[in-house]
């Protein structure tokens, strides 16, 4: 029987396959074939016994999650992950650790997991300018917070899905710092759409939408949809009813 080596190359090209595989699965609205290829991504790494595959599997699994609603599980990851920038892995690979990190930070929107994935995008950008790369399309179904300006060379583009609000160009701190997906949110709460129909519409799950909700009532101070929406008008967030 001939004895097949498996370069490094080819094994990292098989692992962003079946990346690429789940992340279509999760989009077609397949998440039970979406985990079980995440399943397949862990053994063929966990087979090569080497960590920087596996941490493209966490990475790539991290992002399902992420496309699943799960954000505290996917923040748990960010957080203690210390993702190595290779100009490779950013140049030419779907999955990569250190966006899918930026990814998940900027879903959460806090001022501390802004800063931090403002810090990775930049040394992405630097990365990317010293090889005269100038264009990295950053696509996920999260949206950049009102917090962190795209560079001026290096583009990076939070792709909005069919059906979603305009996208918002001005930089800096929205009112109350509330983030562009929570205004998106509120501008459907005026309209009167319920969870079902605003996670629809946005691409979200009803749990992403129940956990903006929460946010949208902490940051403007009420405890329902209704007064959500009349105090964002009162501030001027929303157009008078």
């Amino acid at each position: 029987m001939a004895f097949v080596q498996i370069s490094d190359t080819d094994a990292r090209a098989a692992v962003d396959a079946l990346a690429g595989l789940a992340l279509t699965q999760q989009l077609m609205r397949q998440p039970e074939a979406a985990d079980e290829t995440v399943e397949r991504l862990f053994h063929f790494a966990n087979e090569s016994n080497d960590r920087s595959l596996i941490e493209v599997a966490r990475s790539c699994e991290t992002r399902i999650t992420l496309l699943q609603g799960n954000l505290a599980q996917a923040l748990d990851w960010a957080k203690s992950a210390s993702c190595q920038i290779d100009r490779l892995e950013i140049l030419i690979w779907l999955e990569s650790p250190p966006i899918t990190q930026s990814r998940v930070l900027i879903a959460d929107g806090s001022a501390v997991s802004l800063k931090q994935a403002d810090q990775l995008l930049q040394e992405i950008r630097r990365l990317c300018e010293e090889c005269h790369y100038f264009i990295r399309t950053v696509l996920a179904s999260t949206d950049l917070g009102g917090a962190l300006a795209p560079p001026e060379k290096i583009s990076v583009t939070m792709a909005k899905p069919p059906g979603a609000t305009g996208e918002r160009s001005s930089a800096g701190a929205t009112p109350h710092d509330l983030t562009n997906r929570e205004l998106d949110i509120l501008e459907m709460l005026a309209r009167r759409l319920q969870n079902k129909e605003i996670a629809t519409k946005l691409f979200i799950s009803t749990h992403t939408v129940n956990y903006h909700l929460k946010h949208i009532y902490q940051k403007l101070g009420v405890g329902n949809r209704r007064h959500a929406v009349e105090k964002a008008a009162e501030l001027g967030i929303l157009p008078p009813a």
